[in-house]
């Protein structure tokens, strides 16, 4: 009798990268669950659920042989700094993360808790979705843990960081380059569906891991842009380089005027090194 689990769990799965994956391993035969908030579900599941990430994880998530944790709210609803740490991103997890390994106190081969990060996981890092992820990575220390850290993920309809630049790179003549020692590791969605399937497969019982699939070589910011332009085969604007100091205080300000703007500021501050 085959042991392969066919239950899995995808928080934030109307989300690019979610909803992917969703239609991926429903492809594959699994009994997949999504997980939404505010967003109206489309993407292929055997089953949809609302999780409001502030509420305490529906019992039915922790029953799942494996969980792909990708939902975040901090983008959208940020926390003060000095509260980080308290933040609903941070509670769900831990939350979730409970629930799962208390029904799997032993777990089985292929039953994993999959905890999607980011490059910019840092205690100090630029922007909050940064730090919020190094607290929730913190969570993840058990066995049969692993945390994915992509690089920014490119692929058709993709959203965020790379939807962004790859807009303004079409639209302006002239864009300037903010100086950063930030590297860039793109990441397709291959490279990301090769790397679960290495994790769900890898044998029970081993210590919480970290993956970072990304391309072979990172990139500096000029390069990901010359990158994009080339991959969607768009003119290459005129590039120069900037203090990175100017549009990163300017976008802060206009995103207290304008609270729109947040989202942006976030990915803005996403693309530069840690504070410290």
């Amino acid at each position: 009798m085959s042991t392969e689990p066919k239950r899995m769990v995808i928080t934030g799965a109307t989300g690019f990268i979610g909803s992917h994956l969703c239609g991926h391993f429903s492809r594959l035969g699994w009994d997949v669950i999504g997980t939404f908030h505010t967003a109206l579900p489309i993407a292929t599941t055997s089953q949809w659920l609302h999780w409001d990430l502030k509420d305490a994880p529906p019992p039915a998530l922790a029953e799942a042989d494996v969980v792909l944790h990708l939902a975040c709210a901090c983008i959208a609803e940020p926390a003060p700094r000095s509260e980080e740490a308290q933040s609903p991103d941070v509670r769900a997890t831990l939350a979730l993360h409970a629930q799962w390994h208390a029904v799997h106190s032993k777990p089985a081969p292929q039953q994993k808790f999959v905890l999607f990060s980011s490059r910019a996981s840092h205690p100090h890092a630029a922007n909050q979705y940064g730090r919020v992820k190094h607290h929730c990575e913190g969570i993840c220390d058990q066995p049969d843990d692993i945390i994915i850290r992509p690089g920014v993920v490119v692929g058709e309809g993709s959203r965020g960081v790379y939807s962004t630049l790859r807009q303004i790179l079409r639209r302006l003549p002239v864009v300037p380059v903010p100086a950063s020692r930030s590297r860039f590791h793109p990441t397709t969605l291959a490279d990301l569906e090769a790397a679960l399937h290495d994790a769900i497969a890898a044998p029970a019982g081993q210590s919480a891991q970290m993956l970072a699939p990304a391309a072979a070589e990172d990139m500096t910011l000029r390069q990901f842009l010359e990158f994009i332009c080339e991959r969607e085969s768009l003119k290459r604007p005129a590039l120069f380089e900037i203090d990175a100091r100017l549009p990163a205080t300017l976008l802060a300000g206009l995103a207290r005027i304008f609270p729109r703007l947040r989202y942006l500021e976030e990915r803005f501050c996403g693309l530069l090194p840690p504070t410290r």
